[in-house]
């Protein structure tokens, strides 16, 4: 699974094309979701839409993916339903909702908040 998250953030570093990225369902964990946000934070694609449903990860990783979507001009999809953020995830994502004023979709149903 590590070998795929680094392959998938290589790619972002290369590809300046990809909008749309859908890693649903891939059992992610804190430690692929800070990778990944390496990449999201030095990618120069346009992501407009970003899907981590169904995953693993935790406030750890949503905060590293908070950080790498801060101030992002084109994101407007973001869906992170059904993971385990928690209360401290959950204002991290507020936080960055200042930030990010092209959202338009917002899915974080069904977490294990506290």
């Amino acid at each position: 699974k590590s070998e795929g998250c680094l392959a998938v953030s290589n790619m972002l570093l290369d590809n300046l094309t990809i909008r749309t990225i859908d890693l649903s369902g891939n059992d992610l964990t804190d430690k692929d979701l800070v990778l990944l946000s390496q990449s999201f934070s030095r990618t120069k694609a346009p992501l407009t839409a970003l899907r981590l449903s169904f995953n693993s990860f935790s406030c750890t990783g949503t905060e590293s993916l908070m950080n790498a979507l801060w101030g992002s001009k084109t994101l407007h999809d973001l869906k992170m339903d059904n993971n385990k953020i928690g209360d401290r995830g959950a204002q991290l994502i507020a936080v960055m909702l200042t930030s990010v004023s092209s959202i338009g979709v917002l899915d974080v149903g069904s977490h294990l908040l506290e």
